[in-house]
């Protein structure tokens, strides 16, 4: 009866009870942390139950099965052992501790269960049972413990490069990505917890390591499965905190149940101004029990400024006030740790916009719309209009995006719709057939002077060409593109090709483009390995004089910008790849326009830098008092990019409602919130009187009337 109730249905219990609440692995360690790891705790209780069962002659494998049973109720005991007496006082006061206590009371059932059958029926094969037994949890320890051996190694910068080459070769990337979401301050596997003993590895550490080995940021992949343990809503779900990002200036890990649940962009073309002003609803929805922050990273169109927010509280609209910076993100870290609805929209580097709101609710939704103020992009008698697109995000977009386009004029190339992770694409483009551009004005209605538009073509600096690739194996993908396009180019200036790896490596020294040399180059950019997540600024700091094309994946990892800051001007970034990039954020150099097939783009932009074609116009704005030759547009987008455009003014940009590096906008729940935050003036605060006062004024009021009335019937 004892084998029956402790070798059998408690083991049984305590695993069914730990694959479904996940208890152990909330609170100290996950002993199942893969399907082998169950297979393996499920000989206890079947070793168990055919001793019980099996007929004398049905008992062939029974010694190799008992063998595995004991190693692993012996070795569970022992990774349980310190858990013991806690265990045991858990199931008096709560009725939890089961997956603790079962190794332990099934191991004298698993010693002695050969002993129960007779000596002369008695099956072999026990001790290949305990050899098969350490072999497997060895094989499935190996790939958890260099994962830890190498990130520990590659935490210490005189191994990092060891460490490095240790999780590439052979760590196991879902046991990094699950330290990447540990919030606990230890790991979650025994191997781990000896390894890192003393010396537990931050998740902001780990996450950068993450990409330094793999090449890809942490939060392009969903969240593994121990993460979504935590965001479980169980009984003991306040024990542990679920989003270590909330609040801050960064977009950080991915939430579990938070997702985009509508998203629709409006565009309205001016085309006598050549700008375009974008509506973006989205709509986020939470399906768990908990409030939940929304972040994300919106990459804007070429030029283009935020000029304004709304969120909507109690389905009314509010309207984003624009304050300085540091107000901004202050009110709204305060109104988040009072878990209000707050909604922040700041620059997260040029042409990037970081877009947080809290809390969306549990089971609900919560709407909010940016505007954004573009220019249309000029290139003979056409204009291009480009979308906004989502870089980084903490939250699952499974809904569609729906696209509408309002102009006078003929315009094609933005579908109806795409599919969630479509918003991510550089492609989405309208095209706008129109006319040779003229000089264009409109009256800013807050300075009083008007604002004229003009349109130039860049030209080239003379120089040599270097070309900077990103060696990060997120790269592969586009190897043949890159090399095709080398192969191709010809020109008269000196160009040189560079590959940005755990060493700089120079593919093509600074030679004529002539077929041989670029011949050469391309193959050799064929040979060259792609590996991890490589750090680009050694190699864009070897590319001395002269121009740099930069052909990049995302770079999601801080690094030091600032001996590259004097050459931001001479460096055009080319991201073959979406996605978080924090040289750009830092380093503010311009950014090649993607219009089509990665091969082509790196065409145009070698003949674009070589002085072979003109590049995309630019737009020039300036004010005057008086009114200037030319068309008028009724749209007040001039104005807006011309502010924008202005250096550093912050009176500037909250006179104009914008979103610079200097403001943010902010959007509180009431206007009682705002004015003490300080995010509205005093004189705006409505006066409401006393009562008393109400009656005295109520009563001087009678009083005269009474006299008036009085002295004209006198």
């Amino acid at each position: 009866m004892l084998r029956w109730l402790l070798g059998v249905i408690l083991p049984l219990v305590a695993w069914a009870v730990e694959m479904k609440s996940h208890i152990c692995a909330e609170v100290f360690f996950d002993p199942l942390p893969g399907p082998l790891f169950s297979l393996l705790w499920l000989t206890i209780p079947a070793s168990n139950a055919w001793i019980l069962l099996a007929k004398p002659d049905h008992r062939r494998g029974l010694g190799v099965l008992c063998g595995m049973a004991q190693v692993v109720a012996l070795v569970y005991t022992l990774w349980f052992l310190p858990l013991t007496l806690i265990s045991v006082l858990a199931i008096v006061l709560w009725g939890l501790g089961l997956c603790a206590l079962a190794p332990l009371l099934a191991l004298p059932f698993c010693l002695t269960g050969l002993r129960s059958v007779s000596e002369h029926s008695r099956p072999a094969g026990r001790w290949f049972g305990v050899l098969l037994a350490l072999l497997l949890m060895t094989l499935s320890f190996l790939p958890l413990a260099i994962t830890y051996a190498g990130l520990q190694l590659a935490r210490n910068p005189a191994t990092r490069s060891r460490g490095l080459c240790w999780l590439r070769a052979f760590g196991d990337q879902q046991t990094l990505l699950e330290a990447c979401y540990n919030q606990a301050g230890w790991s979650k596997c025994p191997v781990g917890m000896l390894i890192c003993m003393g010396s537990p590895p931050p998740p902001e550490e780990v996450r950068e390591l993450f990409f330094r080995a793999h090449g890809i940021p942490f939060n392009d992949f969903p969240p593994p499965r121990s993460a979504r343990r935590f965001l479980d809503d169980a009984d003991l779900h306040d024990m542990v905190t679920d989003d270590l990002d909330q609040g801050q200036a960064k977009v950080g890990a991915r939430n579990l149940g938070l997702g985009l649940k509508r998203s629709s962009l409006a565009a309205r073309v001016d085309s006598t101004g050549s700008t375009a002003q974008w509506d973006w609803d989205l709509t986020f929805a939470n399906d768990t029990s908990s409030q939940r922050e929304a972040r994300c990273q919106v990459l804007l169109p070429p030029g283009a400024v935020a000029s304004g927010a709304v969120l909507w509280v109690a389905e009314k609209p509010r309207q984003a006030l624009i304050a300085s910076r540091g107000k901004a993100r202050l009110a709204y870290e305060e109104v988040v740790s009072q878990k209000r609805d707050p909604l922040l929209v700041t620059t997260n580097g040029p042409q990037r916009l970081l877009v947080q709101c809290f809390p969306v609710p549990p089971s609900g939704t919560m709407h909010i719309r940016l505007r954004i103020a573009a220019p249309l992009l000029l290139e003979g008698d056409g204009a291009w209009l480009k979308a906004p697109c989502i870089l980084e995000r903490n939250f699952e977009m499974q809904t569609a995006h729906h696209f509408k386009v309002e102009c006078p004029l003929p315009h094609q190339g933005l579908p109806g719709s795409v599919p969630g992770t479509g918003l991510s694409s550089p492609l989405l483009w309208e095209r706008v057939s129109r006319p040779s551009q003229a000089s264009v004005w409109c009256l800013d209605r807050r300075s009083k002077a008007f604002t004229e538009a003009d349109w130039s073509v860049a030209t080239p600096s003379p120089g040599p060409l270097w070309v900077v690739v990103d060696g990060s194996v997120g790269m592969e993908p586009y190897r043949r593109e890159i090399v095709s396009a080398l192969h191709q180019f010809r020109s008269s200036r000196p160009v040189g090709v560079l590959l940005a790896g755990d060493e700089v490596r120079t593919l093509q020294p600074l030679a004529a483009a002539d077929a041989a040399n670029m011949e050469q180059a391309a193959h050799q950019m064929e040979l060259a390995p792609l590996q991890g997540g490589q750090d680009n600024v050694p190699a864009l700091l070897a590319a001395k004089e002269g121009q740099i094309l930069w052909l990049h994946a995302g770079q999601s990892t801080p690094v030091d910008v600032g001996p590259l800051a004097p050459r931001a001007s001479s460096v055009v970034s080319l991201a073959c790849r979406t996605g978080p990039n924090l040289v750009l954020e830092e380093l503010g150099c311009k950014e090649a326009v993607r219009t089509g097939s990665l091969g082509v783009d790196i065409q145009r932009q070698l003949a674009v830098l070589s002085g072979q074609r003109p590049d995309w116009q630019r737009l020039e704005l300036k004010q005057n008092s008086r009114q200037p030759q030319g068309l008028k547009s009724n749209s007040e987008d001039l104005s807006l990019l011309w502010a924008n455009a202005q250096p550093a003014d912050l009176k500037l940009a909250v006179s104009y409602g914008l979103v610079t590096p200097l403001t943010g906008a902010v959007v509180l729940e009431n206007d009682a919130q705002e004015r003490e935050l300080g995010l509205r003036p005093k004189s705006d605060i409505p006066v409401v009187p006393e009562p008393a006062t109400l009656a005295l004024l109520g009563a001087l009021g009678s009083l005269l009337l009474g006299g008036r009335a009085i002295r004209r019937w006198r």
